[in-house]
């Protein structure tokens, strides 16, 4: 059996000074850890690509990200945009201007994104590209995008990949346009989401035109089937162990578990991966209950924790696990039938990143 340590408070460090009682032992954790487990690519890796890519560059959050907006009869939108927290650009201060109302576009974030659901409704970017995907020639003589470029250009470094102008800043490496021309809406959640980091994977359906910004990797699936089972795969608290442990710092998951963890590719015809699609309805109704009940301020971490409380009581997070450890049986690890009270928080202490004590 391995162990970690684990700092209890990340703003408590232990100091070389310190002795062992009381300074250190107050502020560590020794918990259980569970052995490597077996790792192999998933079905989904092709070659050395994975269908789920990182999302746009959502930032200068003072220039492309809105706080609070108000439509006008003439079809044009009055918005302020937040403070941005680090320089250059902190110094700016909000931005107040006016856009055409089809600039204003939901964009899924880390900050949005929860187990089974997502807040992507109260996040906005502005986004001036046509209903068609092309960038709108109208940015040229807005005023507010005119007065962007300029703060934008303001603080332009001289590195020879630094986009040249705002919208080539959001649309870095093709992200952002890749998402707008391939999100003809089809009423069908075929697009899915999970979070770039943390120390939990979540994940969750939408439809293809929701825009996913660089915090969230997201891939479009050929049914909506496919990426409900998919959603439940790196959602179930049993698998979560496998994850951390393809993570290659103590944070990220980016891309690494698909090459690691064996998720086999949806099969219609399997009945553990039907049943997971139907389950993930279910967990996505309950979330959605879940979060009409909750405060409009309350965040991410807090309301992932009340929906998977929900999925635990009542039994859907039972059965979403015992149907993964169908499929992955050699890397699903914290049965509930286990004594550990909570799967996803047990399921944590896997890859700390600290070191072994034997």
């Amino acid at each position: 059996m391995r162990y970690t340590l684990e700092n209890v408070n990340s703003r408590d460090k232990i100091n070389v000074a310190d002795d062992w009682e009381p300074a250190i032992s107050a502020k560590i954790a020794v918990n259980i850890a569970p052995e490597r487990l077996p790792a192999a690519p998933s079905e989904y890796v092709a070659g050395s690509r994975v269908p789920f890519v990182s999302g746009f560059k959502f930032e200068p959050i003072c220039l492309v990200q809105v706080s609070d907006y108000r439509e006008s009869e003439d079809g044009m939108v009055n918005f302020t945009t937040p403070r941005s927290r680090h320089e250059p650009y902190k110094s700016e201060g909000p931005q107040r201007g006016r856009v055409p109302a089809e600039w204003i576009r939901n964009v899924a974030t880390s900050r949005a994104l929860l187990p089974f659901s997502n807040l992507i409704d109260k996040f906005h970017g502005i986004i001036p590209v046509t209903e068609s995907g092309e960038p709108d020639p109208a940015r040229e003589t807005n005023p507010y995008w005119q007065m962007a470029e300029a703060i934008y250009r303001r603080y332009l470094t001289r590195g020879e990949t630094t986009p040249k102008d705002l919208l080539g800043r959001i649309n870095y490496q093709g992200k952002l346009l890749q998402q707008t021309t391939n999100s003809q809406e089809n009423g069908e959640l075929t697009k899915l989401l999970y979070n770039k980091s943390g120390q939990i994977l979540r994940a969750c359906r939408v439809a293809p035109s929701a825009l996913a910004a660089d915090s969230v990797y997201h891939g479009i699936l050929a049914t909506s089937d496919e990426a409900a089972y998919l959603a439940a795969m790196l959602n179930t608290p049993c698998l979560q162990a496998a994850y951390q442990q393809s993570r290659k710092s103590d944070r990220g998951f980016e891309t690494h578990f698909w090459r690691t963890v064996p998720i086999p590719r949806y099969n219609p015809q399997d009945a553990a991966h039907r049943a997971l699609a139907e389950l993930c309805g279910q967990a996505e109704a309950i979330a959605e209950e879940v979060i009409g009940q909750q405060p409009d301020n309350m965040g991410q971490i807090a309301l992932s924790d009340r929906v998977r409380e929900a999925l635990m009581e009542q039994g859907i997070a039972r059965r979403i696990d015992r149907e993964a450890r169908q499929i992955l049986p050699e890397q699903a690890v914290h049965s509930y039938d286990d004594v550990y009270p909570h799967p996803w928080q047990t399921a944590t202490i896997a890859n700390t990143g600290t070191a072994d004590v034997i």
